[in-house]
């Protein structure tokens, strides 16, 4: 279900990945603003599993489509495959046609795309390099990625590419507000008014400020089951949630642990991030300092 949410973003901080990662759910700048407002070349959207990105930038596209902008828009978690595929979508994402005086690029889950095709950054800075410098300044490039999966090496090549002041611009999700949560409520056919004093009398207002877990609060009330009593019980539904696969079938990943395993090594992750200088889990050696 697609909410009429119209999602507010807040400007990260200049700030290397690791600090960032550890952050992104409050270390903003004041403003906030929308994706429709921003007119940097290049807007980077990240936050975790969940928030909204994918969603704010399919609205983009549809507001930028009604326009009559150039649009392409390219799924780098479903359209791509390996470098061959990647290098050809891209290139192809890059042309400028010819009557337009800004071309949209609009690069969804980038990390999902890195899962796959791990030199997927390197390409995606070297077709960017290829284009001219002419055009380059015609492209409105917007991508969206996991916080803790964002290539720092790629953001310095956007930053070489697009030299002037604020030209690339790293955004993050606003917490939902009490009106988005309400106009969900309304969704599922609830009382907006009556579901928000009920979450904000049980403490969970903090948990339905996030889209991965307000949801099951939702579908907890429409089904007329009883919510979590604590914020403990509520952030157990979530991380629940969130170790149960959602990736259409017919991937060719390989079979996805139970969400039981997949809980117990979170709780080892967590402890070992707690009490460590560590910020972030990583599928790679960490770049020299």
């Amino acid at each position: 279900m697609r909410y009429a949410w119209r999602r507010s973003l807040r400007p990260l901080h200049e700030t290397g990945s690791r600090e960032r990662a550890l952050l992104a759910d409050w270390h903003y700048a004041d403003p906030q603003l929308h994706l429709d407002e921003l007119d940097a070349p290049v807007v980077v959207l990240l936050g975790e599993r969940g928030m909204g990105k994918s969603v704010t930038l399919e609205q983009e596209r549809i507001r930028l489509q009604e326009q009559g902008a150039s649009v392409t828009w390219l799924n780098l978690g479903k359209d791509v495959f390996d470098i061959s595929t990647a290098g050809s979508a891209l290139l192809d994402a890059f042309h400028v046609p010819e009557e337009a005086s800004e071309h949209y690029v609009l690069l969804d889950s980038l990390d999902e795309g890195l899962s796959d095709v791990p030199g997927l950054a390197k390409v995606l800075a070297h077709k960017l390099a290829e284009v001219s410098l002419q055009q380059r300044a015609r492209i409105r490039l917007r991508i969206t990625c996991r916080t803790t999966r964002w290539p720092e090496s790629l953001e310095d090549e956007l930053r070489r590419l697009w030299t002037g002041e604020h030209a690339v611009t790293l955004m993050a999700l606003a917490p939902l507000s009490l009106q988005d949560m309400q106009i969900a409520a309304e969704a599922h056919h609830l009382d907006g008014a009556e579901f928000t004093e009920m979450i904000n009398s049980r403490g969970l207002t903090a948990l339905a400020q996030q889209p991965v877990t307000l949801i099951p609060l939702l579908k907890a009330c429409e089904n007329r089951e009883p919510l979590p009593e604590t914020v403990v019980e509520a952030y157990q539904q979530a991380c629940r949630r969130l170790c149960t696969e959602t990736r259409q079938e017919g991937s060719e990943h390989q079979s996805r642990p139970a969400a039981d395993h997949l809980l117990e090594v979170a709780r080892w992750v967590a402890a070992a991030l707690q009490f460590s200088s560590a910020t972030a889990l990583v599928d790679h050696e960490p770049a020299a300092e």
